[in-house]
């Protein structure tokens, strides 16, 4: 069976040669399914996909910051690509992170299909809406990379970033200048982000660790929150 990408050949920077890898990635994660019910890493992913027979990615995918997080992004945009899919064919819920990603067969109750598939797509998604914009890869800077990558590799090496420690959150929160008694939603969150980044860009007088920090702390506060 071949899939489509849909809306993803609307965005204008999606060009062909992306939308060519991404329509031949989609069907080789198509035929996964067995693996993907028993879970594995995305290293261990992006490693077979580097390898014979695919080889759609070539030894530099891994190298540095900028090439692992295109190869990162493609992946993970290709991934909720299938997660939606199958959830629309009720294959089961592909459950997608760093550290595992694994085929979880649909929840069996005696809800109907709409009330099933209301409960499952109601749900927020902020990670998926991420990554199924394409112009958050075009539009992801090096200092960003560079942050965002911090807690990728240390979920790809195995380890656990420390998000939720008190101190840790109380930083974060001085950081991005937000009290903590502050009913926090995703519009405020990126409203204070946006505004803190524009002072600590290298490219407007700051320096790349200032810019680091912030998006750090957005990063860890979204994930604190569930946002």
């Amino acid at each position: 069976m071949r899939f489509t990408m849909g809306n993803a050949q609307e965005i204008p920077s999606f060009n062909a040669t992306n939308a060519q890898k991404v329509e031949l990635l989609l069907d080789i994660l198509s035929t996964k399914k067995a693996e993907f019910e028993e879970g594995m890493t995305e290293y261990a992913l992006i490693s077979q996909l580097k390898s014979p027979p695919y080889q759609l990615f070539n030894d530099n995918a891994l190298r540095d910051s900028l090439a692992l997080f295109n190869t990162h992004f493609i992946l993970f945009h290709t991934l909720y690509l299938l997660r939606n899919l199958w959830r629309d064919a009720l294959v089961g819920e592909l459950d997608i992170h760093a550290t595992r990603i694994v085929l979880l067969p649909l929840k069996a109750s005696s809800q109907s299909d709409g009330e099933r598939n209301a409960t499952t797509l109601g749900k927020s998604d902020s990670l998926a809406d991420y990554y199924l914009n394409w112009q958050n890869l075009i539009s992801t800077g090096e200092a960003d990379v560079e942050a965002l990558l911090n807690g990728f590799w240390q979920q790809m090496m195995g380890g656990e970033p420390i998000y939720d420690s008190k101190e840790n959150i109380a930083h974060c929160h001085a950081i991005l200048s937000i009290d903590e008694a502050e009913i926090i939603t995703l519009t405020t969150l990126k409203r204070q982000y946006r505004k803190q980044l524009i002072t600590a860009h290298p490219d407007k007088g700051g320096s790349h660790e200032a810019a680091q920090g912030v998006i750090s702390a957005y990063q860890t506060l979204l994930r604190y929150y569930g946002l």
